[in-house]
């Protein structure tokens, strides 16, 4: 017998809905089709949920899916850069969150000298030693700073004139010189409750005259002061950590780090000792209409500070210098060497503008702890106790053109000079044509006592008389004529010190 088979259905003939045959409700049967059996009421519901499901996936299928194109702006922010001249090289993003500016500095410096021909004899012995009439470059630095991703700064800068010298002059040796570092940090900005955190080698939050940039100095040189107790061996820069910020109005700034007391332009230290130092200012009068023309400026700053490596020194060079920097600079006044504990400081400072006429004066002691003089053997030491050396200045600057020096309430210092009227002068068909720039006058009195107890390091009294003439607010032309009276150290008599100096400076 053949085997049964059912009978082949025609391709055009519509397949049922499962549903229909499950249910047996598909009407009558074809002939041989298979008898269905009848399904559970929840089967046939959940089948027929799985239908719509797949009639609506097939609809969509059939439809156009359109994906959002890539925004080009957010994939090329901080990629492209555009550049602009903002007193320097920048590079900017569209919408600022990226910022790089490239520039330095050049300071070239002629100086002339007459000393009392007493005062001219070995520095081991009281005196200042020869001072030659120098033709020499102060400082020349290049740097890269700005910030990215909105809330992080950086800045990285170096100074090519530094010298190391041997270790007696008339050695034979030669003078090497060498780059130290300056501003090398990372700051992370608009943070919560702190506002600020930095960290890296900076200037530690104390002095309005140290916090300046040697940039916008009104003088050739800053003052005896700071150059004995705020930065007489590190170019004013020390590794550490800070937070500051400053006020909601702007009128207050707060300043507070952790510093290594280390005293070498390279930016590190030996041993375990450190620093703290703090800084506060505030403005208790500040024209804002006038953009601070006329302003009333009052600070102070503390730094409590472990001897580096257990040893103390206080020094400071000339208002006018010759030669590289670095020691080969005659001292005109100096402690020595001595063992100590705590170098301890405290300054106040304060300023005020009234138009084109400036006032700023700072007062800055140092106390040391647990001195004893001299340090180096085969001498026999002396237990001076703790000795305290103090030193201050005040000084009066004038516009003859009219500008005003210019506040930066973020530092809490004096910022860059801005002249009404730039220097030009060059030849046209109609004559000569010319700018005259920005004239400004000065005069500083400028003192500090390192004597105490037994110590005669010396006492100086100063008197520099300035003027600049700004070509432009990325150059300019300084003349300072010092005259400096030197007292009472060990038996040297006393004398005076007469300097001429002369700076071409530029920065960009």
């Amino acid at each position: 017998m053949a085997p049964l088979t059912p009978p082949q259905r025609p391709h055009s003939e519509r397949l049922p809905p499962v549903t229909d045959v499950l249910a047996g409700s598909g009407g009558s049967q074809p002939e041989g089709a298979l008898v269905s059996y009848q399904a559970p009421d929840s089967m046939i519901q959940r089948i027929a949920q799985l239908e719509a499901r797949v009639r609506e996936l097939e609809g969509q299928s059939k439809q156009t899916v359109s994906l959002p194109e890539p925004d080009s702006a957010l994939l090329e922010n901080g990629r492209k850069m555009q550049a602009i001249w903002n007193y320097g090289l920048d590079f900017e993003s569209e919408n600022k969150d990226f910022k790089v500016h490239v520039g330095g500095r050049t300071q070239y410096d002629n100086s002339f000298f007459s000393n009392d021909a007493n005062l001219v004899v070995p520095q081991d012995e009281g005196g200042i030693g020869p001072q030659p009439d120098s033709f020499q470059f102060r400082r020349g630095r290049l740097r890269i700073d700005g910030f990215m991703y909105t809330n992080f700064e950086f800045a990285a800068e170096y100074d090519f004139v530094n010298t190391l010298a041997p270790a007696s002059p008339n050695a034979g040796q030669p003078v090497v010189t060498v780059p130290g570092l300056t501003d090398l940090w990372g700051t992370f900005t608009q943070l919560p409750y702190v506002q600020n955190f930095r960290f890296g080698n900076m200037k530690e939050p104390i002095g309005m005259e140290h916090i300046n940039s040697s940039r916008f100095l009104p003088f050739i040189e800053r003052s005896f002061m700071h150059d004995a107790v705020f930065g007489p061996f590190n170019n004013g820069f020390t590794p550490g950590v800070m937070l500051f910020g400053m006020r909601e109005d702007q009128l207050a700034t707060w300043a507070v780090g952790w510093f290594s007391a280390q005293n070498t332009i390279f930016g590190y230290g030996i041993g375990d000792e450190s620093a703290l130092t703090a800084r506060t200012t505030w403005l208790p009068i500040f024209d804002e209409p006038s953009g601070g023309r006329y302003l009333w400026h009052l600070g102070s700053g503390i730094s409590i500070r472990g001897a580096d490596e257990d040893q103390a020194r206080v020094r400071t060079r000339g208002n006018i210098r010759s030669g590289p920097p670095g020691v080969l600079n005659p001292i005109y006044a100096d402690t020595g060497n001595m063992a100590a504990e705590m170098m301890n400081i405290l300054g106040l400072e304060t300023a005020c503008v009234y138009g084109p006429f400036s006032m700023q004066a700072e007062f800055a002691g140092i106390q040391i702890t647990d001195a004893v003089q001299p340090y180096q053997p085969p001498a026999t030491p002396v237990d001076r106790g703790d000795v305290y050396f103090y030193g201050g200045y005040v000084e009066a600057l004038y516009f003859l053109t009219g500008e005003n020096m210019n506040y930066n309430k973020g530092r809490g210092t004096f910022d860059r000079v801005i002249p009404y009227e730039n220097f030009f002068l060059f030849a046209s068909p109609a004559g000569s044509v010319r700018g005259r720039g920005a004239w400004q006058l000065g005069a500083r009195y400028d003192g500090i006592k390192l004597n105490d107890k037994g110590i005669n390091g010396g006492i100086l009294h100063g008197f520099t008389f300035g003027l600049n003439w700004y070509w432009n607010p990325n150059s300019k032309f300084q003349f300072n004529y010092d005259l400096t009276h030197r007292s009472r150290v060990q038996d040297v008599p006393n004398g005076f010190i007469n300097g001429w100096g002369l700076r071409y400076a530029m920065d960009f």
